[in-house]
């Protein structure tokens, strides 16, 4: 007779964080009348203990491999466009997750359903389980009981300072908060698609650099984040810009993926903002977009000056590039993506000529 093994994960709270706990458990009561897990987490169960006297209160988890910031800080860049469309298609998944959240849950509570607000989600908090990546701890969620088709705004508490929606913001001055809609959900999507598509360019050495960029003074503090209490950060959109200047030129999806998070994720006013089903289905569209494929040019005889740089020119080009593109063949593609010149032409001798003298600059 076999038996086969499960793991699972124990994720621990102490007495000084029950609420939190009480929380949690009950967005997954919620969520376990879900036919499917739509790229949710699942919990199997809670527990109490008491080692040395003091109580603990336990969810039983799914158990996920690593986090989507470890993800991107120990996993290689994708080296071609299929694997970054591999990975929106995973993010679809977690889209999908969202838009569940959102939609209204039937509890089979007397008919009861309820609309939820996850209010903590950033790339920590989307754990990958086999090749899924799914939305976990609603420790700071809100389920409330839908009375009609529109959910209400609520007040929320808890949150990450870097990925809350400017809405979010608290009044140091009259100590209120703010009533919110689901869409600071929606502008936390946008920061995690935003650093998705930095990695995918840059790697996590962009990621890190990206960060240091995300500083902004609100209520007479320095804080890391996405906006200024009222609209996105310019040196997000100047971020932005440089990442469309290093696509791939066979990648057609990322700068599209871009403009959704300049356009209609990180939007100041939560009503030009898209809400979960937008979004969901906005991208769900893009992937099934054909590649757009440009017109290839024809190599023929090459003429010197096509190519030419001087040194000076060749440093001026190298140095304001050398922290994205410390290698030969990356400083290469990003010229001739800059230059609009396809990259047929890497095969030409004069390429490799090209490619020696910076060696020799470096």
């Amino acid at each position: 007779m076999s038996s086969k093994s499960h793991i699972f994960a124990v994720k621990t709270y102490h007495n000084k964080y029950r609420r939190t706990f009480d929380r949690e458990l009950a967005a997954y009561t919620k969520l376990n009348y879900l036919d499917q897990d739509h790229n949710i987490l699942r919990c199997f169960g809670s527990f109490t203990q008491q080692p040395s006297g003091r109580t603990t209160y336990n969810l039983l988890l799914e158990y996920a491999e690593c986090d989507l910031d470890e993800y991107f800080e120990h996993t290689p860049s994708p080296d071609s466009f299929e694997s970054t469309r591999q990975l929106w298609e995973q993010l679809l998944g977690v889209a999908d997750g969202l838009r569940t959240i959102h939609d209204g849950l039937g509890t089979g509570d007397r008919g009861r359903s309820y609309f939820g607000y996850h209010a903590d989600l950033k790339p920590a908090n989307i754990l990958r389980v086999g090749s899924r990546w799914k939305i976990a701890d609603f420790g700071f969620s809100k389920f409330v009981e839908a009375d009609d088709d529109q959910p209400p705004e609520q007040i929320m508490d808890g949150g990450t300072c870097m990925y809350n929606a400017p809405e979010c913001r608290r009044s140091i001055a009259d100590n209120t908060v703010v009533p919110v809609s689901q869409k600071i959900d929606v502008w936390s999507m946008g920061c995690v698609f935003s650093k998705a598509t930095t990695w995918t360019i840059l790697g996590f050495s962009g990621i890190r650099d990206f960060e240091k960029s995300l500083r902004a003074k609100v209520d007479q503090r320095v804080l890391t984040r996405f906006h200024d209490g009222k609209n996105v950060l310019p040196s997000v959109q100047s971020w932005h810009k440089i990442l469309r200047q290093n696509i791939h030129n066979k990648d057609h999806l990322t700068g599209k993926i871009l403009d959704l998070v300049d356009d209609h994720l990180l939007q100041g006013d939560p009503r030009s903002r898209f809400d979960s089903k937008e979004l969901f289905a906005y991208l769900e569209q893009l992937l099934r977009e054909k590649e757009e494929t440009p017109p290839s040019i024809a190599l023929g005889p090459l003429p010197t000056h096509s190519f030419y740089l001087s040194p000076e020119g060749l440093i001026n080009v190298w140095n304001p590039m050398i922290s994205f593109y410390p290698d030969p063949d990356g400083l290469l593609d990003n010229i001739c993506q800059l230059c609009c010149i396809s990259q047929d032409f890497c095969a030409h001798p004069l390429v490799s000529e090209f490619k020696l003298l910076i060696l020799n600059l470096s």
